[in-house]
């Protein structure tokens, strides 16, 4: 009789221990910490926004090519030359003929994951013109009626330079235990637009040949390798600072002033304009 009380006595503390769990009340679970975002990187599967302005600095390419030649009683540029003259143009570079541009740019982004992002940009880049020596004549004779001695510089002047851009380019990220500052390596490619480019000669503040068609309108090519950082300056903006270098492609030739018929030896001096730039921008990063 004793073990059948003990018995049930073990039975009946074993089906509350059961059951007890049905009547407790309801535990408070915490919820998972949200996601946090860093502003400065990009997201896996999410967008983000970044326009910049700045400006580049041409370190190669030639914007007027050298050349030379020698005339009697003709005319070259479209301008009517009497005695023999000898024409002769040195090499110049963007920056000779132009002032440092500037550059504004808004690109679109999308991470492909937490360090790596993809993006598609336009750009617009704006130079304002300068003087610079662009011929040089060694001779007596006269130019469209105009009396020169011995050696004498031309002054050339192009119209300002206008140049639109469509880029795509790619981003990695390098996550530096979870600061605010996040650099990162690039590359883009992508296709241009320029305006077209024209040339006015003066000889001692005279004006000599104005509009001389130099460049076509006409699109080309660029490409490039990046460098830059972006900082975290909000919940969802950052501040970035970009370099690198940048090829530039050749632009159109205009052979309708400047030919080898009434040019001869200088009529390859348009044959340029590719360039190699080291640009510098500036720019914000929002996160939808």
């Amino acid at each position: 009789m004793k073990y059948t009380t003990s018995l049930r006595a073990l039975l009946g503390f074993s089906i509350a221990l059961a059951v007890a769990p049905a009547f407790a009340a309801p535990t408070q679970t915490t919820p998972p910490p949200a996601p946090v975002t860093v502003p400065s990187l990009p997201v896996a599967g999410e967008f983000s926004i970044s326009p910049s302005v700045g400006t580049a600095f041409n370190v190669s390419g030639d914007f007027v090519k050298s050349g030379s030649d020698s005339v009697s009683n003709t005319s070259i540029f479209g301008a009517a030359v009497t005695g023999t003259t000898v024409f002769s143009v040195s090499s110049k570079d963007f920056n000779d003929a132009y002032d440092l541009p500037i550059n504004v740019g808004i690109a679109g982004n999308y991470g492909l994951t937490n360090q790596d992002e993809v993006s598609l940009g336009l750009r617009w880049m704006h130079a304002e013109s300068k003087s610079f020596d662009a011929l040089d004549v060694t001779s007596a004779g006269t130019i469209n009626g105009h009396a020169f001695a011995g050696n004498a510089s031309f002054q050339g002047q192009f119209n300002n330079y206008n140049e639109f851009g469509l880029e795509g380019g790619y981003k990695h990220f390098f996550d530096v235990s979870h600061t605010d500052f996040h650099p990162y390596l690039g590359g883009l490619i992508g296709a241009k637009y320029n305006d077209s480019v024209k040339l006015d000669l003066s000889y001692n503040g005279t004006p000599i040949i104005n509009g001389m068609r130099f460049y076509d309108s006409g699109f080309s090519w660029s490409a490039g390798l990046l460098a830059g950082f972006r900082y975290d300056v909000a919940t969802s903006v950052a501040f970035g600072l970009e370099t690198g270098i940048r090829y530039e492609g050749d632009l159109k030739q205009n052979t309708a002033d400047i030919n080898t018929a009434s040019a001869g030896g200088v009529a390859s001096v348009n044959g340029g304009g590719s360039r190699w730039d080291i640009p510098v921008m500036i720019g914000l990063t929002a996160k939808f």
